[in-house]
């Protein structure tokens, strides 16, 4: 059986301290759909905090993101 795809857009705003919290939670999520192939946009809306660097950080590291 093929694969449904989904992608979840996800808005971000000053939200460096939570990213990994969050990712941990879809993550979770993701692991256990087996049928469902997942990909996740991080939207940064301007943030001013090092919002932008977690999810750089965390694009580097999943394949997902």
């Amino acid at each position: 059986m093929r694969k449904k795809k989904v992608t979840v857009v996800v808005p971000v705003f000053n939200e460096e301290w939570s990213i990994a919290s969050l990712w941990g939670r879809l993550s979770s999520m993701a692991d256990a759909t087996n049928n469902i192939e997942w990909n996740f946009l991080f939207v940064d809306d301007g943030s001013l905090d090092g919002s932008r660097a977690r999810l750089d950080e965390l694009a580097m590291r999943q394949h997902a993101v």
